[in-house]
């Protein structure tokens, strides 16, 4: 979960960094934990893929990775993509903000 984070503050605009604590967005973040805890699948299944016979039969149970492989990218790149457009967003909502009130007014000016 601390990954996830992770990849929001490092993700350019630097704008806002949270903590495992702060973080505010609790579905994005869950898009991210899942798209690391599928990527650790797919090492695991990876490291432990063992074809072997006896008796005539061959088994794979192990050689799940490349759909563990697809399944992680596919979530993190939607996660990456939320984390780009979320920075961006609150980017722009800081540089424009709202504009209160001059104190000058309209005085003078036609």
């Amino acid at each position: 979960m601390q990954r996830a984070v992770d990849d929001y503050n490092d993700a350019n605009p630097p704008v806002g960094g949270f903590t495992y604590d702060s973080f505010p967005w609790r579905g994005a973040w869950l898009r991210g934990t899942v798209g690391h805890l599928l990527r650790m699948a797919a090492h695991r299944y990876r490291r432990n893929a063992l074809r072997y016979s006896a008796g005539g039969l061959t088994v794979q149970d192990q050689e799940k990775f490349l759909e563990y492989d697809r399944a992680a990218e596919q979530a993190m790149a939607e996660y990456l993509t939320w984390v780009q457009r979320k920075k961006v967003s609150i980017n722009i909502n800081s540089g424009y903000g709202s504009v209160g009130p001059s104190p000058y007014g309209r005085r003078g000016l036609w």
